[in-house]
């Protein structure tokens, strides 16, 4: 990936080969390819945020999930089931913005039932950041969501 310099191929190129990774639980190497966020953002959509989702290494990721989408409420519980498990203070700069472009910070927290996806709304963006300390990952948790998605 680091032959190409146009964002463009690059992009390309990592689509063409995405499915053909059999080493997803170092995806770290390719991910830090993708400097910009508006990369890693344009990567979800086009192979599918479940397909793209850091499950073993969700460290230093920004995620945006649009509720209006059934996959991207599937992630934001699996990311959210990850958290109260480790840690819910691994979930940093959370915000919820509803339908009527109304920010929520979630001050209160991230509600424990948005664990499960049946009770996420259907509508709205979540945007969150994920920090984990090594001594605190729950690797069985994330292997888990791994072998679910």
């Amino acid at each position: 990936l680091a032959a190409f310099s146009e964002a463009a191929h690059r992009a390309n190129l990592f689509v063409l080969l995405f499915f053909r990774i059999v080493d997803m639980h170092h995806e770290k190497l390719f991910r830090v390819r993708f400097d910009n966020p508006q990369e890693i953002e344009e990567l979800q959509h086009r192979l599918g945020i479940a397909a793209f989702f850091p499950f073993i290494q969700p460290e230093r990721s920004n995620f945006k999930f649009d509720f209006q989408y059934n996959d991207h409420r599937l992630m934001a519980s699996s990311l959210l089931q990850l958290a109260f498990r480790e840690q819910i203070n691994n979930l940093r700069y959370v915000s919820f913005v509803d339908p009527h472009s109304r920010t929520d910070p979630l001050l209160s927290g991230v509600p424990r039932s948005w664990e499960d996806p049946a009770k996420l709304p259907s509508t709205g963006i979540l945007r969150a950041s994920y920090f984990c300390a090594p001594e605190l990952r729950c690797f069985a948790q994330r292997k888990l969501a791994f072998e679910r998605f």
